[in-house]
């Protein structure tokens, strides 16, 4: 993976490979704050068992309310927000349809193991099927209006990323301890077998190659988030693989942030619905001789969606990567893995067990050291 994907495209980055940071971004040229730096569709994305119902499985439109109601009836594991979804991604005219993983994916469900080992699993097939995909010619139609025979404009700008990207990450397999192998000995045994089985591995293949795909969508698989009122906050409800946004290192000081657009008008197909509550009177204390007159129905208004929407509404979730604040040229890209907002100390375990380093940007060296001192002084 080097510049040329970046430069054919007269993009503000570049990239570079280091020793101790392996291949990274570097700004090209003088960046402004809140500049887009580009867009990049994900190479795959899995949806939890837990959520399946209420994502397309092709666009990735979220229901707001419910579930959706069409879907593969062999597998019962996919979703789809519209016909149009369901009729492009089960269509048996692919030179590798559905049908392809659709009893890999039913196999997995029913399979005992915690939901973050199936999650990953769940997208370590899905990477496979879209490398078969890759290699028999076939490519999502991501452009505006896709479903339609008259399309607008077909100008897309967003990056795709191949399976060869993928392999360019980098895998910490080697490094795992051997309790986490352990742990997931029967799933590598499940993938092997019905990843073999399926004819998605070539001859060469063998399970430590998994194994390393496995690990490089662990480190480098970005979450699904679902904003949840009620949990005053998001929700993971999948994971996502952008292999070329991987390439952005991590600062607790990032000067580029990432965003996932979600849906597109998905208001249009909302229908107001007037509900009457009946609203009881509290008794009192009191006896009355007279009746208590009747509380007139309280009509409140609220938004409904339907089961099967009128067209697409989701935009794939494409990723959009901006910096806030202004770059000089040369200076290294960043993103934030974790929330920023912690304390040094537990920022830099979550990167240790979760990404396998230890972070040392300019933050985490200035307020471990302001630590330390602060911890002489009481001494």
């Amino acid at each position: 993976m080097d510049s040329i994907a970046f430069e054919s495209r007269d993009l503000p980055v570049k990239v570079r490979t280091s020793a101790d940071k392996g291949r990274e971004f570097l700004c090209k040229t003088p960046l402004p704050p809140y500049q887009t730096l580009f867009k990049v569709y994900p190479y795959a994305a899995a949806i939890f068992d837990s959520h399946k119902k209420r994502v397309c499985a092709h666009c990735l439109c979220v229901h707001p309310t419910r579930a959706f109601s069409s879907h593969c009836t062999q597998c019962d594991q996919v979703y789809f927000c519209s016909q149009a979804c369901t009729d492009t991604y089960l269509s048996p005219h692919l030179a590798s349809p559905h049908t392809v993983l659709c009893p890999l994916l039913r196999k997995l469900a029913t399979l005992k193991s915690d939901p973050h080992t199936k999650s990953i699993a769940k997208l370590t097939l899905l990477c496979y099927w879209e490398r078969q995909r890759e290699q028999r010619g076939d490519a999502w139609d991501r452009q505006d209006g896709w479903w339609e025979e008259a399309k607008g404009d077909t100008t897309d700008l967003s990056l795709t990323s191949t399976f060869e990207h993928v392999l360019a990450l980098e895998s910490h397999y080697e490094a795992w301890p051997q309790d986490e192998k352990k742990e997931w000995h029967r799933m590598e045994q499940f993938l092997y077998k019905h990843l073999r089985a399926a004819e998605l591995l070539t001859s060469e293949e063998t399970q430590q190659d998994i194994m390393h795909l496995v690990s490089r969508i662990e480190s480098n698989g970005f979450g699904i988030f679902l904003e949840n009122t009620a949990a005053k906050g998001a929700v993971i409800i999948g994971r996502a693989l952008y292999p070329l946004a991987s390439l952005f290192n991590h600062d607790c000081d990032n000067n580029c942030e990432v965003e996932q657009c979600t849906e597109d008008r998905l208001e249009e197909e909302g229908i107001l619905v007037q509900v009457e509550e009946t609203v009881t009177k509290k008794p009192t204390k009191k006896p009355t001789k007279k009746p208590t007159p009747a509380m007139p129905p309280a009509i409140t208004t609220t938004m409904t969606y339907p089961s099967l929407l009128t067209q697409p509404r989701g935009v794939f979730r494409v990723m959009q990567i901006r910096s806030v604040r202004a770059i000089a040229v040369d200076e290294c890209l960043t993103i934030a893995y974790i929330d920023t907002t912690l304390p040094v100390s537990a920022r830099r375990q979550i990167l240790l067990d979760s990404y396998y380093f230890t972070c040392q940007c300019h933050r985490c060296l200035r307020e471990s050291q302001g630590h330390k001192k602060g911890r002489t002084a009481i001494e």
